[in-house]
């Protein structure tokens, strides 16, 4: 189930890439094949109470997520970042943020497979959470906004703005999960990723900045 999971997230991309770049969102596979199965067509967000939600980081650390849904949270995130790299660097026009993207997809599909081959390895199975949810919907939405929006500097300059905010709450997501897992092979990957994921959104927030001069 966890692997299926997975998979349909990073699928997005290649199903809206059969339609031309700023297609129809209302017809967009963003929009509803993340839902979780069974679920009604809805998306439940992690920390929703009275239709508030809570910034990512607090979100994780009142959930105390077990190393199975830590795993989860990994894969998920990657599936989510290859989809929107893939669909940017087929569509944006600037060649720096198709190049950035195209990098970007690279990078998290080998993320994901590390992080399924340390499940494993370590003989976990993947769980689901709220947390792993809220990733999941916001990938969506993210790419649902980027297939509404014709190619060009709006569509260049979302992508990264989206990009840069989502990185920004991620980096809080592993701390607290670098303090709550109970693995210390988990623990030593977290904070690869961490590393990486702070690269990332140091060079994704230079070439916003480059764009928006």
């Amino acid at each position: 189930m966890w692997r299926r999971i997975s998979l349909c997230v990073a699928s997005v991309a290649g199903i809206s890439l059969l339609a031309a770049c700023g297609g129809d969102v209302g017809s967009s596979p963003g929009n509803t094949a993340l839902t979780k199965e069974g679920d009604g067509g809805s998306t439940a967000s992690a920390g929703d109470s009275g239709g508030t939600s809570i910034d990512l980081e607090s979100a994780t650390a009142a959930a105390n997520l077990t190393d199975a849904e830590v795993l989860q949270v990994l894969i998920d995130a990657s599936a989510g970042n290859t989809g929107i790299g893939i669909l940017v660097s087929r569509c944006a026009q600037n060649p720096a943020v198709k190049t950035f993207a195209g990098e970007m997809a690279t990078e998290h599909m080998t993320n994901e497979k590390r992080a399924t081959e340390l499940a494993g390895t370590l003989g976990i199975s993947p769980a689901d959470s709220a947390i792993a949810e809220r990733l999941r919907s916001d990938a969506a939405n993210t790419q649902a906004e980027l297939t509404a929006t014709s190619p060009g500097p709006e569509f260049d300059r979302l992508y990264l703005q989206e990009f840069s905010s989502q990185h920004g709450e991620f980096l809080g997501c592993l701390d607290r999960m670098i303090e709550t897992t109970d693995s210390p092979d988990i623990r030593m990957y977290l904070a690869d990723r961490r590393d990486e994921a702070e690269g990332d959104l140091r060079a994704g927030t230079s070439l916003l900045m480059t764009m928006e001069r």
